[in-house]
C-alpha cells in the first residue's frame, strides 16, 4: 500500500530522531572524506597526465631544438665551404680573365702581323710583275721573289691557322667563365634559400 508524502516524511523525521547524532557525524565524515578522497584522486591522475604530456613536449622540443642546433651547424659549415669555393673561383675568374686578355693581344698582334704580310705580299707581288716586264737577267731575281712570296703565303697560312686556333681558345675559356658564372648565381640562390629557412625555423622555435 503506497504512502503519502506526509507520512513518508513523518516516517523520516521518526527515523532521524532515532539516529545516534555521533553514528551520524561520523558517518559524514567518512562519506566527506571517501568524496575527497575520490576526487583528490582523480585530479592527481590528471595532474599526473599533464605532467607526462608536458614531458613529452618537452623532449619533442629539445630533439627539435638539438635538430635546429645540427642543421645550423651543418649551415654554418656549408656556408664555409661556399665561400671558400667561391674565393676559389673568384681567382680561377681572375686567372681566366687575364688569360683571355693576353690571348686577346695575341689575336691583335696576329692580325696585326698577317695585315703587315699581306702588305709586304702585295709589294712583292707588285714587284714580281714588274721583274717579269724586265729583262731576262732579271729572272733569277725574278724566282727568289717567287720562293719569297711562296714562304710569305705559307706565313701567312701559318698565321691563320693560328688565329683560328687562338680564336677557339678564347671561345672555350669564355664558356668556362660563363658556366662558372652560373655556378656562382646558383650557390648564391641555394644559400640565400638555405638562409630563409633557418630564419623561418628559428622563428617558429621561438613562436614555440
Amino acid at each position: 500500500m503506497d504512502k503519502s508524502p506526509h507520512e513518508m516524511l513523518t516516517e523520516e523525521d521518526m527515523a532521524l530522531q532515532h539516529i545516534n547524532p555521533q553514528a551520524l557525524e561520523k558517518w559524514l565524515k567518512m562519506t566527506l572524506k571517501d568524496s575527497e578522497t575520490k576526487i583528490a584522486k582523480e585530479e592527481k591522475e590528471k595532474f599526473q597526465e599533464k605532467i607526462v604530456e608536458l614531458k613529452d613536449t618537452q623532449r619533442e622540443l629539445e630533439s627539435d631544438i638539438n635538430t635546429l642546433h645540427l642543421y645550423s651547424k651543418k649551415l654554418d659549415e656549408d656556408r664555409v665551404i661556399e665561400k671558400d669555393k667561391r674565393c676559389k673561383l673568384e681567382e680561377d675568374i681572375l686567372d681566366q680573365t687575364e688569360n683571355h686578355e693576353a690571348e686577346v693581344q695575341l689575336r691583335l698582334l696576329l692580325e696585326t702581323k698577317i695585315n703587315t704580310l699581306h702588305s709586304i705580299n702585295r709589294k712583292l707581288s707588285q714587284n714580281y710583275n714588274t721583274a717579269l716586264s724586265t729583262t731576262e737577267s732579271t729572272r733569277a731575281d725574278n724566282q727568289l721573289l717567287k720562293t719569297a712570296n711562296k714562304d710569305l703565303r705559307d706565313q701567312i697560312g701559318q698565321l691563320k691557322l693560328d688565329l683560328v686556333e687562338t680564336s677557339e681558345q678564347v671561345k672555350s675559356q669564355q664558356h668556362k667563365i660563363d658556366g662558372l658564372a652560373s655556378e656562382i648565381l646558383y650557390k648564391n640562390e641555394l644559400v640565400s634559400s638555405l638562409t630563409e629557412r633557418l630564419q623561418h625555423s628559428k622563428l617558429v622555435s621561438s613562436n614555440v
